[in-house]
Formats: C-alpha cells, structure tokens, sequence
C-alpha cells in the first residue's frame, strides 16, 4: 500500500490532467473533498514546493476568471502567490465545504494578503456545519509556524459570531484527521 503522500502524490496528478482537459472536471473537487484534512495539507504542501510547474497552475489561471471552480481548487494551493491570492478571492464567494476547507488552509500562507483575505473569509465562516469543515485542517495545520494559533484565532470568531464555544459543537462530530 503507498504511503499518505505518494497516493496524495498520484491523486494530484490525476486531477491536473483532469483540470485541464475540462474547464468544470467532477473529480477535481471530489478527490480534494474525500482528503482528510492532513491529507489536504500535504497536498497544500507538494503543490507550494513546485509539484506542479508554474507553466501547469498559469494555464489553470485563465480558468479562474472564466468560474472554473476545479481550477480555482487547485490554483489556491498553487506556488504563485498572485494565483493564489486570486483563487482565495475567487474561493470567498463560493459557498462549498471544500471552500471552506481550502481557505483554512490558506491562513498558513507566507505572503501576508493571502493569509489576510483568507481570515476575512473564515470570519464569515462561523456555522456549526462550517467550523466542522474548516476546524481539522486547522488543527492540522497546527504545527506550522504561522498557523499555531489559527484554531484559537477560529475559536474567538466562532465564539463571537455564535455567542458558543466551536470546542462544544466539534466533540459531537465524527473525526477526519
């Protein structure tokens, strides 16, 4: 059986063979929602340390405005810090759990707008349905240094917005790390 980050590997290589022969391509956004959410961070990280050449994430770029949300999905943990920032404008308007997901990740970013619009995004982001979406790739994230305190900082927006703890709502739920 391969390990985590070679199938994580392969899975990548699959979808982008499959974004770009297809503006809109299912199995883009199916794999990355069937990642756990350490799974999606190494996929974050193989992405940003140029798993992908810029020449491949680019022509993905021109998707974006066209409102492919596969490119969208997979330009976001692309290593152009541009592309990624118009991916996380692109990923604010869109209502999915995957975005929700992808954006949390995108609070470890090291270019500082990208990590700024994604925590303007997360702050409008504070439903149960959604702290049990964006809450494990937090944690995940938890041993990056620019992420070690984002569940807290997710923690005080939730609790703001709701008026509860997110620590009560997430115990109820079935763990996906």
């Amino acid at each position: 059986m391969p390990s985590t980050y070679h199938r994580v590997k392969s899975d990548l290589n699959r979808l982008m063979e499959a974004a770009g022969t297809q503006l809109e391509n299912p199995l883009v956004g199916s794999t990355l929602v069937a990642f756990s959410a350490r799974e999606l961070c190494t996929a974050d990280e193989l992405c940003r340390r140029g798993h992908f050449p810029f020449e491949a994430t680019n022509a993905l770029a021109s998707s974006i405005s066209a409102g492919s949300r596969s490119a969208t999905y997979l330009v976001s943990m692309g290593r152009d810090g541009h592309m990624r920032e118009r991916a996380v404008r692109r990923l604010r308007t869109d209502p999915s759990p995957l975005a929700d997901r992808l954006l949390a990740l995108r609070v470890a970013d090291h270019v500082e707008p990208v990590r700024a619009l994604a925590w303007d995004a997360l702050a409008g982001r504070c439903r149960a349905e959604q702290a049990g979406d964006v809450a494990p790739v937090l944690i995940a994230l938890g041993a990056r240094r620019r992420a070690s305190d984002a569940m807290e900082r997710y923690a005080a927006l939730y609790r703001g917005a709701t008026g509860e703890a997110v620590y009560g709502k997430l115990v109820s739920m079935p763990s996906e790390y």
